[in-house]
């Protein structure tokens, strides 16, 4: 992480996505983390975690060395799993 732009620039939204870029460093990914768990909607919202800087894409597919399986999808594989563990032990 060299300036932490990137990780400062998800930005969560409900209901449309984020069309621009913010002006936030966030090294440790903390600040992203607690606007998610704060502000995400519950069954039936539709909710957008958004990165609009120019080379997101690039390093999500993997330009980067540090990160070249990505980093949103390698999660997002993960919560995918999470979800589906829950619902089966809820049975929905």
């Amino acid at each position: 992480v060299d300036t932490a732009r990137l990780r400062g620039n998800r930005q969560y939204t409900r209901d449309t996505s984020a069309n621009s870029e913010i002006d936030r460093e966030d090294k440790t990914g903390s600040q992203v983390i607690n606007e998610i768990t704060t502000k995400v909607g519950g069954v039936g919202t539709v909710n957008y975690l958004t990165n609009n800087l120019e080379y997101a894409q690039r390093i999500e597919n993997g330009s980067s060395r540090q990160a070249p399986r990505g980093m949103v999808r390698t999660n997002f594989v993960r919560i995918q799993r999470i979800i589906k563990q829950v619902a089966a032990g809820n049975q929905v």
